[in-house]
């Protein structure tokens, strides 16, 4: 694997999943902010951050780089309908799935220069009660450039 930057592991991410999934978009909302309150969000809006990352105990050295895990999360919202509060769940699932079946997808060129392996979600409704806010997090081990 040659290295890579996480900015542009972000922006591959971003690119795959605004090319595949229909209605999905990429918000330049701060990843901490995202879904605390309503004017930030809207229906399947996202948003990509990487809270830690962490040295594999490899190499650390040019041309290589250094190895590491980092973890990314992606913070999806989706819309709930007042009058069918049980079918937006179930849509915002589907979504959720969908979401992860791509990205783990190893014939994408995401997987190029990563391994990358889906770790957890979880689901929280805002407090307005307008938006479901997924988060899913990765596990991705790659090189930093030095």
């Amino acid at each position: 694997m040659a290295s890579i930057r996480k900015s542009m592991i972000r922006t591959n991410m971003t690119t795959l999943i605004q090319a595949n999934m229909t209605g999905y978009y990429y918000t330049d909302s701060t990843f901490n902010s995202f879904g605390r309150q309503g004017h930030n969000v809207s229906d399947k809006t996202f948003v990509i951050g990487y809270p830690t990352s962490n040295e594999n105990g490899g190499r650390q050295r040019a041309p290589e780089g250094i190895d590491v895990s980092t973890e990314f999360q992606i913070k999806i919202a989706y819309q709930i309908n007042p009058h069918a509060q049980a079918t937006s769940d179930l849509n915002a699932s589907d979504g959720e799935e969908d979401m992860a079946k791509l990205l783990t997808n190893r014939s994408t060129p995401l997987h190029d220069e990563i391994q990358l392996r889906y770790s957890g979600s979880e689901r929280e409704t805002t407090g307005t009660g307008e938006f479901i806010i997924v988060t899913q997090r990765y596990q991705i081990n790659h090189y930093l450039p030095l």
